[in-house]
């Protein structure tokens, strides 16, 4: 008797632990189709400010820093 009750709790656990990640699963597909609006506004964006760089260096050539330069550029990204 004793090993079905452990059975039927160790049944009702995961019970629990496949509704946590079903719900987990829905959130990611949420942010993932959230993300991919933003990825679009960002791919048109990037686009503008390329195509506002090219006339910009069509205008003033000038503006180019010289081929023998080279400098380091550090990123850092946090949260």
């Amino acid at each position: 008797m004793t090993q079905r009750h452990q059975l039927e709790q160790h049944r009702q656990a995961l019970k629990e632990v496949r509704g946590i990640m079903n719900s987990m699963k829905l959130l990611a597909q949420m942010e993932i189709h959230k993300l991919a609006r933003f990825l679009n506004a960002q791919r048109a964006l990037t686009s503008h400010i390329n195509t506002v760089a090219a006339d910009f260096i069509s205008a003033y050539p000038d503006a180019l820093p010289e081929p023998s330069e080279s400098k380091t550029i550090y990123l850092m990204l946090g949260s």
